[in-house]
């Protein structure tokens, strides 16, 4: 739980999708990110701390995604962390990773200053902190893409962290020396206005609406039918990760068109349709059998039951009696 995907990883790598993500989220779907002004960035982060001994210890840090974005003359660091699961320290984790990355641009800031270009320039204080007065860095957002199936009920910010009891007593007094930090939540399968994102971002994140209700789920991919029978091959990764349906849509199989490089998801999705159709019908045959049992019916008459009740084979009902008349 609470691990990134490799695959929506990749998936969101897309400038397009990325800067659609920022649009929608932080702009209110006006198209402020342009694909063409991001760059991807390192994702690795890490910093020297001495540890009790005096020495040092490397903190390292590595980030899911992570762009530049050059705006005119202004540059922003814009990460983005998917989540499968909840994290409870979300709050300390990305206040860290945000650190880290302040801490780079500051180290790479002293490296220019302090290079021999740099140092007759400087004054004693500013040699000392290694930034000039007039130096600046660049702000960091992050977006915590969170595609769990269970409702997110982890802080969202650091002073959710703090004891209750602690906040009540002292709080009042402590609240302005202590600053707090928020994280930027993007629950996939809650967005209210898939309108605001024009990529296929608007499908993916419209269609994890449904993902526990299987029929509506279906009846929206046929509504959709001319996009998810030609899917590439990162979205239909990704999708399966976002539905957590790896067991079911385990490969690409007949939908998969090699000269074109893309996937008919239709079929993958109609059998996770049909999963679902199957696992409630065995879940209702289960119970018809207790009870028939407990009303101390026998088996002959349980079977003929179970085929009024429930459209299945033969065969199916004698699976299921084996299963569950023992």
């Amino acid at each position: 739980m609470g691990k990134s995907s490799t695959a929506v990883n990749h998936w969101m790598r897309d400038r397009g999708r990325f800067a659609d993500l920022f649009n929608g989220v932080v702009f209110g779907g006006e198209q402020i990110v342009r694909p063409e002004e991001l760059e991807e960035a390192r994702g690795e982060s890490d910093i020297l701390v001495p540890d009790k001994g005096e020495k040092e210890r490397q903190v390292q840090r590595y980030r899911d995604i992570v762009m530049q974005w050059k705006k005119g003359p202004y540059l922003a660091m814009l990460a983005c962390e998917s989540q499968s699961g909840i994290h409870y320290a979300m709050p300390v984790r990305n206040m860290l990773y945000d650190s880290l990355s302040y801490t780079e641009q500051i180290r790479r800031i002293r490296e220019n200053n302090r290079g021999k270009a740099g140092v007759g320039k400087m004054t004693g204080e500013e040699f000392l902190s290694g930034m000039r007065k007039e130096d600046r860095i660049c702000p960091v957002i992050t977006l915590v893409l969170y595609y769990g199936e269970d409702e997110w009920d982890g802080s969202r910010n650091l002073y959710d962290m703090f004891p209750e009891g602690w906040k009540e007593q002292i709080w009042k007094m402590l609240e302005k020396y202590v600053p707090d930090y928020r994280i930027n939540l993007v629950d996939v399968g809650k967005i209210g206005k898939i309108e605001k994102f024009t990529s296929d971002l608007q499908l993916i994140f419209g269609m994890l609406k449904y993902r526990e209700d299987m029929g509506e789920l279906q009846k929206y991919v046929d509504r959709h039918r001319e996009y998810f029978q030609n899917v590439d091959v990162d979205t239909y990764r990704a999708v399966r990760e976002l539905l957590h349906a790896g067991n079911v849509m385990e490969g690409m199989k007949e939908g998969y068109d090699r000269k074109e490089g893309t996937v008919n998801m239709c079929k993958a999705l109609d059998d996770l349709y049909q999963k679902g159709v199957d696992n409630g019908m065995e879940q209702g045959i289960q119970a018809l059998v207790e009870i028939c049992r407990e009303l101390g019916q026998t088996r002959e008459v349980t079977e003929k039951k179970v085929c009024e009740k429930f459209t299945v084979s033969q065969e199916k009902v004698r699976e299921c009696m084996e299963k569950y008349w023992a």
